[in-house]
């Protein structure tokens, strides 16, 4: 699944979007859609830098 995600953020040109999903009581996760300015801030923490990474993706975009 983590394969089809990332091919599907370099073919719309993502370098982030939240991806919803449901699980079902099998287990089986069903994709919903992708959300391309979907919420972060709830995991941003000195393990999962979002916020610096989101920084960082843009202050290189600027300068292109």
């Amino acid at each position: 699944m983590l394969q089809s995600l990332r091919r599907y953020a370099a073919v719309m040109d993502l370098a982030y979007f939240a991806a919803d999903f449901i699980v079902q009581p099998s287990g089986r996760w069903l994709f919903l859609e992708a959300d391309p300015s979907g919420q972060w801030a709830w995991t941003n923490s000195p393990d999962l830098p979002v916020a610096k990474a989101i920084a960082t993706v843009l202050e290189e975009w600027c300068e292109l």
